[in-house]
């Protein structure tokens, strides 16, 4: 059987898998799309309007496979057998992940959960030098990753990374061909070769995935969720995907798929809404927009709605974060939602650390069974992440309205949103863009005697960051960065710094 065969196969999968799930949540979660009746608040925490889900002690693989014997080619469990056998992985160890979009993405993922394994990644967007970097002295050399996975594209990278790891075992080449004296296996000859190996029992506590994170202090750290967060997650929150985005590509897909569902980060809502190439008939089959990663706006929604030519009642809007995403009133456009089933929150002030009521806004705090176990080698970042009862500090600032929507308007520390990615600067601050939402602007103070040009510090940048970090809002010269008694930068003053100059 192909490569491509498996390819559909898993593909089918997983959306049946995703359709057909049985849960005693889904009832509580498909019964109705409206807003849901919070309780009154008091001085409890926040509890979520949708009830409660229920904890299992089910791994990912078992909740995600649970018709697996209906299913013909088994490309996951023929995938957790070859890492067991012949790459010779054991339970508990990491592997590395340098992939796009793409349906063997999922048949690693979960065939590594299966052999007891635990999976981390490197963005394939980086530049070359920031995958020397992120990979070397970061995730992959942190997470002591005994084998990687990735594309021709990637593959000179993955080789020399894998030389400088601890007992590395091998680079499993997705399309590629075996190599064994360089220590290369094919993905499609592991998967065909039907390997047989005896698989361990995993626990629903054992760490399963390792995404590395900026967190709250802006440094990159490794989050560790197990197979119970992730399940949870599935629990709570219950289509056609690309490698990577192209204008021509996307708008190919809306012809010949014409979904019902788009899910969008604003920044492509916004291409779908402004750009000349997008006609109305591209639009004609969608009825519901899922927006996540960051808000959207009510005009960006507007300008959307007189491209398709559309009303608001003919197209359903969502918010996508960790809260519920759930149809709500366009008058919460900007909001994130209510909390998910099973979860809490607190809004804490950033002064006196007192819980705070509606309108109030604050550092928020999270707690429920899809928080993360802690961080991966780094009990010091976890206990200031994450407190003794449990709860996340976010690092969001951010308040909820009388219908107990949330709505985040800070951070606690220097990071912004560019596109649904994190930058961090103690000088940087984002400034509104129609297409990106935001992008970075810097203000630099400089040495006594030192002199330095606007281009010279967006080089500087853009020679050692990936495109989404460049400052495509400009860098300003001030005298000096200010701050609050804390010790805190003042963002929105910088903000207002940052802000056109009426003429």
């Amino acid at each position: 059987m192909s490569l491509k065969v498996l390819r559909g196969t898993v593909a089918r999968q997983i959306i049946k898998c995703t359709k057909n799930k049985k849960s005693s949540t889904n009832s509580l979660l498909s019964r109705c799309l409206a807003t849901q009746i919070a309780p009154a608040p008091d001085c409890k925490p926040l509890n979520s309007p949708w009830g409660e889900i229920q904890v299992g002690k089910e791994t990912l693989t078992d909740y995600v496979f649970s018709d697996i014997e209906l299913w013909a080619d088994k490309p996951s469990v023929r995938c957790a057998a070859a890492l067991a056998g012949p790459l010779g992985l054991k339970p508990g160890e990491r592997v590395g992940l340098i992939l796009p979009n793409l349906p063997e993405f999922t048949v690693l993922v979960h065939g590594a959960m299966r052999a007891g394994l635990t999976v981390t990644f490197a963005n394939p967007l980086y530049t070359a030098g920031k995958y020397h970097h992120d990979i070397r002295e970061n995730s992959f050399a942190d997470c002591d990753v005994k084998c990687i996975a990735t594309i021709e594209l990637f593959m000179p990278i993955a080789q020399e990374v894998g030389k400088a790891l601890k007992d590395y075992k091998g680079t499993i080449w997705v399309g590629g061909n075996d190599d064994k004296a360089q220590g290369v296996y094919g993905l499609q000859s592991l998967l065909m070769a039907d390997h047989k190996a005896d698989l361990p029992d995993v626990d629903a506590d054992d760490v399963c995935l390792i995404p590395y994170s900026s967190g709250t202090t802006g440094m990159p750290k490794g989050v560790m969720l197990t197979h119970k967060n992730l399940v949870c997650n599935l629990k709570q929150v219950h289509c056609t995907k690309m490698m990577k985005f192209t204008p021509e590509d996307y708008m190919k897909c809306l012809v010949e798929y014409q979904p019902t569902t788009l899910f969008v980060v604003p920044s492509l809502l916004a291409f779908l809404a402004t750009h000349p190439l997008v006609k109305r008939e591209h639009l004609q089959s969608v009825d519901t927009i899922m927006v996540g990663a960051a808000p959207t706006t009510d005009s960006i929604f507007e300008k959307f709605l007189l491209k398709c030519d559309k009303t608001k009642e003919e197209i359903r809007l969502l918010q996508v974060t960790l809260m519920t995403p759930y149809i709500y009133p366009f008058n919460k456009i900007g909001s994130v939602g209510q909390l998910v089933p099973s979860t809490q929150a607190r809004i804490l002030s950033l002064t006196t650390g007192d819980m705070l009521g509606p309108h109030k806004s604050g550092e928020l705090l999270l707690r429920g069974p899809q928080i993360m176990k802690g961080y991966w080698n780094n009990e010091k970042a976890t206990k200031e992440t994450v407190d003794s009862e449990g709860w996340l500090h976010t690092g969001d600032v951010a308040y909820y309205d009388e219908d107990f929507y949330f709505y985040i308007v800070d951070r606690t520390k220097e990071l912004i949103k560019v596109k649904g990615n994190q930058v961090a600067d103690v000088a940087v601050v984002g400034v509104p863009d129609a297409l990106a939402g935001e992008i970075p602007k810097a203000f630099v103070v400089l040495k006594p005697s030192h002199t330095l040009t606007e281009k010279q510090v967006f080089d500087a940048v853009a020679t050692k960051l990936t495109k989404y970090k460049h400052l495509e809002g400009g860098v300003v010269f001030i005298d000096s960065i200010p701050r609050n008694a804390a010790g805190k930068i003042m963002r929105n003053e910088l903000k207002v710094l940052a802000r056109p100059k009426k003429r």
